[in-house]
C-alpha cells in the first residue's frame, strides 16, 4: 500500500532529542524481527493538549478503494525542503530519518519534479505544475483542476492539509509569523487552488498543525513543518529532531507516515533527465515491511497516483502516465 493557528501557535512539545530517538530506534530495532515498523509513541500528542480534533467528514462518508485489502489506516504524507538524498543518507546530522529507512520502505530512486518550491507541491496536488515557475502565488489564484483535494471531497473521503504556523485555519496570506519558523503559501499544496480556497468546507480543512489530534486522524493528512523544521531556513539536524518528535507519535496511532522533500539542489531527473533533484522518500508504519527497497523510478506524481490508486480515485494529468507508488 502506499504505504504515501488563530494567532500563533505554541510550540510543539519536544522531548529530548537523544531519548526520542533511542527509544524509536530500540522499538524499531525489535519489530524487524516480525518484518513490522513500529515506531515509539512519544509525547502523546501533537500541538496544545486542548487542540480540537481534525475535521471529519459525515459518517455515513465512505472510503473507496481498488485494493484487494481495503486500507482503514490513515495515510499522512509530510513535505521536507531542499535537500538532495545524499545530504540525507548516511549523516549524522539525520539519525532518525535513516532510522526510518532501515525499518520501513525506501524508495531509492525518487525525484523531485523541477524548482522551486511551488511548484512541485502544485505538481503533488494536481497533477501539473499549473505552468508554475517561480513561487509567486496568492491564495485561491489557480483555477485549473480538478486537484487530489477535489477528488478527495467528491469521494467523501475525509482529508486534511496542516501548516504549521498557519496563524488560523484557510489562511490566505502568503506568510506569517518570524523567520526562521515561518509559514509560506508556496508550500501549502491545497489553498492555491480556487476550488479550495474558495469552497468554505473544503477550505475549512485546511488547518493550523496545532489542530491535528493524533488519535482522531483524516483518512488522508498532507502536513508541512514550519520553514526551520523544514531544512528550509535551518539545519537538517533540526528537520530531524522534529521528525523524530513527531513520526513516532503518527505511526503509533495507526497512520502510514510518508516523508520525502520538495525538491533537491540538483537538476537531476531519472535515468538522466532533467528534474528537480534526487530526493529522500521513506514510508513507515505497522503494515510497511520493514527494510523494503524500491530503487524504479518514481516521482511526486507517482506519489499522486499512488494515493488516488489507493482510494479508487482518477489519475490526475501527468500522474495518470507516471510510475505509480506502491500500494
Amino acid at each position: 500500500m502506499l504505504t504515501v493557528p488563530v494567532g500563533r501557535a505554541p510550540p510543539m512539545r519536544r522531548s529530548p532529542r537523544a531519548l526520542t530517538i533511542c527509544a524509536a530506534v530500540l522499538l524499531v530495532t525489535a519489530a524487524a524481527c516480525s518484518e513490522r515498523s513500529t515506531f515509539t509513541p512519544g509525547p502523546p500528542s501533537i500541538g496544545p493538549p486542548n487542540a480540537a480534533p481534525s475535521p471529519k467528514r459525515p459518517a455515513t462518508a465512505s472510503k473507496r478503494s481498488t485494493s484487494s485489502d481495503d486500507h482503514e489506516e490513515p495515510l499522512v504524507v509530510i513535505f521536507m525542503e531542499n535537500h538532495e538524498r545524499s545530504q540525507v543518507v548516511g549523516s549524522s546530522s539525520a539519525p532518525f530519518q535513516n532510522s526510518m529507512r532501515r525499518h520501513g520502505r525506501d524508495y531509492t530512486n525518487y525525484f523531485a519534479i523541477t524548482h522551486p518550491s511551488l511548484p512541485n507541491y502544485l505538481a503533488f496536488a494536481s497533477g501539473s505544475t499549473n505552468g508554475k515557475t517561480t513561487d509567486d502565488i496568492a491564495a485561491g489564484q489557480l483555477a485549473g483542476g480538478p486537484t487530489l483535494w477535489d477528488q478527495l471531497s467528491a469521494a467523501k473521503i475525509d482529508w486534511a492539509v496542516y501548516q504549521q504556523d498557519m496563524p488560523s485555519p484557510c489562511f490566505g496570506g502568503g506568510s506569517a509569523g518570524p523567520a526562521p519558523g515561518d509559514y509560506a503559501l508556496k508550500h501549502n499544496p491545497a489553498t492555491p487552488f480556487g476550488s479550495v480556497y474558495h469552497d468554505p468546507s473544503d477550505c475549512s480543512n485546511v488547518l493550523p498543525l496545532s489542530a491535528m489530534d493524533p488519535a482522531h486522524l483524516p483518512t488522508f493528512s498532507f502536513i508541512t513543518p514550519n520553514e526551520c523544521n523544514d531544512a528550509h531556513s535551518c539545519s537538517m539536524e533540526t528537520a530531524d529532531e522534529w521528525l523524530a518528535d513527531n513520526v513516532p507519535r503518527l505511526v503509533a496511532a495507526g497512520a502510514d507516515v510518508l516523508v520525502t522533500y520538495d525538491e533537491g539542489t540538483t537538476d537531476r531527473g531519472p535515468n538522466g533527465s532533467t528534474a528537480g533533484g534526487q530526493v529522500f522518500a521513506v514510508e513507515v508504519g505497522r503494515d510497511v515491511r520493514a527494510g523494503t527497497v524500491v530503487s524504479h523510478p518514481l516521482d511526486h506524481y507517482s506519489l499522486l497516483a499512488g494515493i488516488e490508486q489507493r482510494f479508487g480515485l482518477r489519475k490526475l494529468q501527468e500522474a495518470a502516465d507516471a510510475a505509480t507508488m506502491p500500494t
